[in-house]
Formats: C-alpha cells, sequence, structure tokens
C-alpha cells in the first residue's frame, strides 16, 4: 500500500522534526525548508518566494505547514514576510497544485 505524500513547510525546526518522526510509518514526507533536511527529500526556498515554492506541492496528498518568521519577536518586516506573506503563498500554491488538505499549525512566537 502506498504511503500519502505530505509536504512539510519548516521541516528543519523542532516541531517539524518531530512532525516527520512522528508521522514516518504512516506518510511519506517531503520537506520545504530553508535549510536542508535530512533523511527526506527536500525543496530549499524561502516560503516568501512564490515562485520558488511551487515545485514543492507538485504529487503531495497534503500539507504540513510549520514554517513561519521567528529570528526576531519585534521585526514585523520579517513576520509580514514569511508567516503572513508566505503563509498566503503556501495556501496559493497548494490550491494550483490541487492539493486537497492544507494543515496550518501555530507558530510558536508572539510578536511583541
Amino acid at each position: 500500500m502506498t504511503k500519502p505524500k505530505v509536504l512539510i513547510t519548516g521541516a528543519s525546526g523542532l516541531i517539524g522534526r518531530l512532525t516527520i518522526a512522528g508521522l514516518s510509518d504512516k506518510y511519506e514526507s517531503s520537506a520545504l525548508n530553508r535549510r536542508p533536511v535530512a533523511g527526506i527529500p527536500c525543496l530549499q526556498a524561502d516560503i516568501s518566494d512564490a515562485e520558488a515554492i511551487k515545485p514543492a506541492f507538485q504529487g503531495m496528498d497534503m500539507v504540513l505547514h510549520l514554517a513561519a518568521y521567528t529570528a526576531d519577536v519585534h521585526d514585523w518586516a520579517g513576520t509580514m514576510a514569511v508567516t503572513v506573506n508566505g503563509t498566503l503563498n503556501v495556501f496559493q500554491a497548494a490550491q494550483e497544485a490541487g492539493v486537497k488538505r492544507v494543515v496550518f499549525m501555530s507558530s510558536g512566537s508572539t510578536m511583541c
């Protein structure tokens, strides 16, 4: 039986790594990440670049969206580019690729 294909954004983070480990027996994982992710296919791109991320969504059954800007809680420009506009890019790329399910998972940061 073929495992469903899941794309995980932000896969190199703590929650991303735990998600990959916890779901590896049920899903075939791929990553969309700025850094390489060991052990699974990974497209290295920034989610704020709408065109660069599109190939990662091809052939996916679902997306687990974990990527967020966490470098500086006072940097509104970084938060808008990655967490806000990047999330919009993820949903649009998924829709264009025919992905039926996107699970948006909240980030671990709060703006001050």
